[in-house]
């Protein structure tokens, strides 16, 4: 018999419940081996109320040559199974701390990078009427946790993923409001256009925008304060980058609002 599936083995055994001695047996040792190290025969044969000789038969049914072969193969399966456990949880440990360490380097890198973007909006929010947040739908669910604080903290605020909602928005746009618009992963002219028009038309400044670093240059006519931008060194912008920048940006922006 495979060592490595005597346990599997006896559960197989125990999972039929029709009383037999060898069910009984089965059961004996896996509820004996969880309380009790070194066990003998004696000690199954007590256990299961049943004998020596009937432990032994129960071994050799297996295909062990009696109790000794099968208890040590036995004790060694199991101790395979927590040597591998604990190797385990010691490699999902070092994982946790590489993926702690990479954060907080991220953490570094994208608030020193953004660093008087943030400062320049700390200001912005404390002289506004209102805050109109357009967004992307792949981010809704950050966004809508940052809109949600801003509501707690009694900012006027709004929030659309919609180009003919924001298009609303626009058309009530005053000099004292603020846009804070989020260009990432989707095509940007409209929403480009329509603030082109207000800048033209009461040469609107209150525009916060948050951008990829390889898209900035193409949104360089809106930009009227210093845009918050999401780097990847790599040059790839891959949704879980763009993702892992907004999250830290957005949570410094509540920071802000809460200080």
């Amino acid at each position: 018999m495979d060592k490595k599936i005597i346990h599997e083995k006896l559960e197989e055994i125990v999972v039929r419940n029709d009383e037999s001695v060898r069910t009984i047996i089965a059961k004996a040792i896996l509820e004996l081996t969880k309380i009790k190290t070194n066990i003998i025969i004696n000690d199954i044969a007590n256990a299961s109320f049943t004998s020596i000789s009937s432990v032994t038969k129960f071994c050799k049914s297996l295909g062990f040559t009696g109790w000794k072969e099968f208890y040590i193969l036995f004790r060694s399966e199991g101790e395979n199974e927590q040597n591998k456990y604990n190797q385990e949880m010691t490699l999902t440990d070092e994982k946790i701390k590489n993926l702690l360490a990479k954060h907080k380097i991220l953490v570094s890198e994208v608030l020193s990078s953004n660093q008087t973007a943030i400062v320049e909006l700390r200001d912005l929010f404390a002289s506004v009427a209102k805050i109109y947040i357009i967004g992307e739908q792949n981010y809704y669910a950050l966004l809508l946790n940052f809109y949600h604080q801003l509501i707690i903290s009694s900012y006027d605020s709004y929030l659309t993923c919609l180009n003919f909602i924001a298009k609303k928005f626009f058309e009530r746009l005053q000099p004292d409001d603020l846009i804070i618009l989020f260009v990432l992963d989707h095509n940007s002219n409209y929403l480009i256009n329509l603030i082109k028009l207000k800048i033209e038309e009461f040469s609107f400044k209150n525009i916060k925008i948050i951008t990829k670093a390889n898209t900035v240059d193409k949104i360089k006519d809106i930009i009227t304060t210093t845009p918050i931008l999401i780097n990847d060194k790599q040059k790839i912008y891959t949704h879980q980058t763009i993702y892992e920048s907004l999250l830290i940006i957005l949570n410094s922006m509540i920071n802000i609002i809460e200080d």
